[in-house]
């Protein structure tokens, strides 16, 4: 039960946080009707892809700001739960049961005291009773 709440919690974190962005850039550019098909600079498109590139590679224009002629583009990327490959987030998560696992049995080990030691208490004891308290 346990690990199948693991399971359920990583697969819904996993596509909260398989969310990319990306800014693009495209500056001294005059013709509007071009600059999607104009290889934009910064971020993942780095001079080499376009922002009908990028929207055929999955990613979704978020924003757009122009200002004059310049140009910036806001990516967005996000993982769905149907994407991830459930057996390999299962692995990971056994992968990661198992570590833990020896880790703690890693610090049970070093503290476990295999001599038997007698036991004293460095300080007295001795039983004060009420009266002599006074």
């Amino acid at each position: 039960m346990k690990l199948l709440h693991s399971i359920i919690l990583i697969t819904l974190f996993a596509t909260m946080l398989n969310a990319q962005t990306t800014m693009c850039y495209k500056e001294n550019h005059s013709d509007m009707t071009t600059i999607n098909t104009t290889k934009l600079d910064g971020g993942l498109c780095q001079s080499k892809k376009s922002a009908k590139e990028m929207n055929n590679e999955g990613w979704t224009t978020e924003d757009i700001k122009i200002n004059s002629n310049n140009y910036i583009y806001l990516f967005k990327k996000v993982t769905t739960i149907n994407e991830v490959n459930m057996d390999e987030l299962e692995n990971r998560v056994l992968e990661r049961m198992k570590i833990e696992k020896i880790e703690k049995m890693k610090i049970l080990k070093n503290t476990r005291i295999d001599k038997k030691v007698p036991w004293s208490f460095p300080w007295n004891f001795d039983l004060v009773t009420e009266k002599s308290a006074l």
